[in-house]
């Protein structure tokens, strides 16, 4: 099992990120999303062929209220239902009998705090060399949705039973080709009564989307020269001009006897499910594009520390010109880089640190051709991509911001701050500064010489009545921070 367990930390990143060619790096990185693993806004697991999990990302993290520590090494039947795991299994059964496939199913989890939710699983099989190593599981919370089908499916029970029992809309033609019954479910789908479709039997032709002509054509000729069930999804527009997606199953239909009485259809309405299914696929294009799109600076390494790839705005940060300017730079050969931090990164450890970063480095050690001069600051954080603790890391995620202006702001302010400090400590009116509640925040030497005290801590402790007359003191409103300038 241990073994297994380096095996996997060890190739899932050569695994998926195997150059084949130009350009092969980025589009590996956009259809693992490896390079922005732990930005996912879903929970990522990596786990091994038995269930224990190598790596997961930040949303995994809040998805199920464990440690990132917790999680690594867990077994997934420990936060997982008793059915889900069984599920998770057969999945993965499947994935080994079609290694380019993906499962699409439905958990229910067990958060550390206990509360369980509703997931949605999208499963792929990970190989090194044709050889199964281990399963990368993108999970996304769905508790509300369900909640919310649940209702809904609450609600339409009643309607369904009263409906001859069927939520779908279902019909059956005889052997003549004529309709011989229909569910009244057509009419929430389509808007068109049972009594319609019976009197007209081309109203369904009518109401098919004529983009999908063709499609629905083709479907009939093989209909009633087919045994097997058939399948295929195709639009309607129905009676309010709405277009829905329509999911048509039809399988033949036989008497006890043996002999052929038609085809049954089942109609469902997936309407919903193609507007997630497409949003989905947005998303994810979007997901894609933050990459490139990203105003932070990206760098991706390999395990010894060459650069693969790196987004426009690493270019812009650093002045290159283009990717094959610095193409196969070498992280542990960066002169701006300390060697405390280079050390911590070998131990595979993340860093986070903000340091200058000085061109002048970069012609000096001829490292590529830049198009900037001076030095600049940045925030850095470097992120091993791979187990923490192993001897081999998989590769390093480096994300910049250049925060030059920031930090001259930040000098300016401190500036500011020190000569309004000088100013009020060296004026020769005393000024001190009291809260609303008369407690003494400021007092500069000249106060302390005018009331006679030779510190501040003897002035706060003094109470603030015997430092005014009554009449004085009477007139004093403390509702308010004020300021007091005395000569």
């Amino acid at each position: 099992m241990e073994w297994l367990k380096r095996e996997t930390a060890g190739n899932l990143h050569t695994a998926q990120h195997q150059p084949e060619g130009k350009g092969t790096l980025v589009k590996v990185s956009a259809r693992r999303y490896q390079a922005l693993f732990n930005n996912a806004s879903d929970a990522i697991f990596i786990r091994d062929m038995e269930g224990d999990i190598i790596e997961a990302n930040e949303a995994a993290v809040t998805l199920t209220g464990y440690a990132h520590n917790e999680l690594t090494g867990m077994h997934v039947s420990e936060f997982l239902t008793a059915e889900s795991f069984k599920l998770v299994m057969k999945k993965q059964k499947a994935l080994l009998g079609d290694e380019t496939a993906t499962q699409r199913y439905e958990l229910e989890i067990i958060r550390k705090d206990g509360v369980r939710m509703n997931a949605e699983s999208q499963t792929s099989l990970l190989t090194h060399n044709g050889r199964p190593i281990g399963v990368q599981c993108i999970v996304r919370d769905i508790t509300e949705r369900k909640r919310a089908e649940e209702a809904l499916q609450e609600s339409e029970e009643r309607y369904r039973t009263v409906a001859d029992f069927t939520y779908d809309w279902e019909y059956w033609i005889d052997s003549d080709g004529d309709l011989r019954y229909i569910s009244p479910s057509c009419e929430r789908m389509t808007g068109y009564r049972v009594d319609e479709f019976l009197r007209d039997p081309k109203l369904l032709d009518r109401i098919i989307h004529h983009d999908d002509y063709p499609v629905i054509a083709q479907h009939i000729n093989a209909e009633f020269n087919s045994k097997e069930a058939l399948h295929v999804d195709f639009r309607i527009t129905s009676r309010s001009g709405e277009e829905r997606w329509i999911s048509h199953w039809c399988q033949p239909v036989y008497g006890n006897d043996g002999s052929w009485l038609g085809r049954r259809g089942s109609n469902r309405d997936i309407t919903e499910r193609k507007r997630v299914e497409e949003a989905l696929r947005a998303s994810e294009e979007g997901f894609r594009n933050i990459y490139e799109e990203s105003p932070i600076g990206i760098e991706l390494y390999d395990c010894d520390g060459r650069l693969l790839a790196v987004n426009r705005a690493c270019l812009d940060i650093f002045g290159a010109l283009n990717v094959a300017e610095v193409q196969g730079f070498k992280l542990f050969e960066d002169p701006n880089i300390t060697d405390e931090v280079k050390q911590r990164l070998r131990r595979g450890e993340t860093v986070r640190y903000e340091a200058p970063f000085s061109f002048e480095k970069v012609k000096k050690h001829k490292l590529y051709n830049i198009s900037k001069s001076g030095i600049i600051q940045l925030n850095v954080l470097i992120t091993p991509l791979d187990m923490k603790g192993e001897k081999h890391m998989g590769g390093y995620l480096a994300q910049i911001q250049d925060i030059t202006e920031r930090k001259w702001a930040e000098n300016a302010l401190r500036e500011s701050e020190q000569n309004f400090r000088n100013s009020l400590d060296n004026s020769p009116l005393g000024i001190r500064i009291v809260t609303a509640e008369g407690e003494l925040l400021y007092a500069n030497q000249a106060i302390l010489n005018i009331y006679g005290y030779s510190s501040i801590e003897e002035l706060k402790a003094t109470p603030i009545k015997e430092r005014y007359t009554p009449e004085s003191h009477a007139d004093i409103n403390y509702g308010y921070v004020w300021l007091q300038l005395l000569s």
